[in-house]
């Protein structure tokens, strides 16, 4: 898979071989998110190129990606809030969802 240069091993374009263990090769390709557009994960995924214009939900999973760029935006929040009542936790993928947001109360002066 990649070459010996004496002092370490390159691998996918020149990336060292202990970066694609943490981040991945790509396996899940390239992926462009659109202004405009909303793309929510369904799996962990393991991206060569990610360019994100637009928003990309990762819904608990696991997103790695060689090369990241774009003006876009990269959420895992849970739900908003009600009036007084807490936002519920973010859907439950590989991470554990996190916990629900308290209830606000109301106050009169």
């Amino acid at each position: 898979m990649g070459i010996s240069t004496g002092r370490f091993d390159m691998g996918f374009n020149g990336i060292s071989a202990m970066c694609l263990d943490v981040y991945g090769q790509g396996q899940s390709g390239d992926l462009t998110i659109a202004a405009g557009t909303t793309a929510v994960l369904s799996a962990d995924m393991y991206y060569r190129n990610l360019v994100v214009d637009g928003s990309l939900l990762t819904a608990n999973y696991n997103l790695m990606c060689l090369s990241l760029s774009g003006i876009g935006v990269i959420d895992n929040s849970g739900a908003d809030a009600i009036g007084i009542t807490g936002g519920v936790s973010g859907s439950t993928g590989t991470w554990p969802a996190g916990a629900a947001g308290q209830n606000g109360e109301v106050t009169s002066a």
